[in-house]
């Protein structure tokens, strides 16, 4: 899902964690059919844990005022939107990204934002302890 370059670190936070499974969502956009936005929580032992792993994320960047992290990440690939967001011990996550990312090298468009920015900033009040 993040195209990261060396997800071995996650794999070793995962497992330090005994993250085993975790909720994973796949759907299109129906203001632009060509964007896919994968949708993914992680339910941590912890908020500790939970914000471990955000913080593993988020590196040197910074969250905006409903404190999501919203990165646009090129660095892999063509290009897509990763948002991050923390409510107690749970991480979620969303992507936007081609479907013709592979086929035609083609970028996330800028119709990923709305959509991204309105889920981001719900699904806090829907995460339980």
């Amino acid at each position: 899902m993040l195209n990261a370059s060396a997800p071995t670190q996650l794999v070793t936070l995962f497992k330090a964690e005994n993250l085993n499974d975790f909720l994973y969502g796949d759907y299109v956009l129906d203001n632009d059919t060509h964007m896919e936005v994968q949708a993914a929580v992680f339910t941590l032992t912890s908020a500790t844990a939970a914000n471990e792993l955000f913080d593993a994320f988020k590196g040197t960047s910074t969250v905006d005022p409903n404190g999501v992290l919203k990165l646009y990440n090129d660095i892999t690939g063509p290009g897509q939107y990763d948002y991050f967001i923390l409510a107690g011990r749970h991480v979620g996550l969303l992507i936007c990204r081609s479907t013709a990312e592979l086929s035609s090298n083609e970028a996330a468009s800028r119709s990923c934002e709305g959509p991204l920015e309105t889920v981001a900033t719900a699904w806090p009040t829907a995460f339980t302890s």
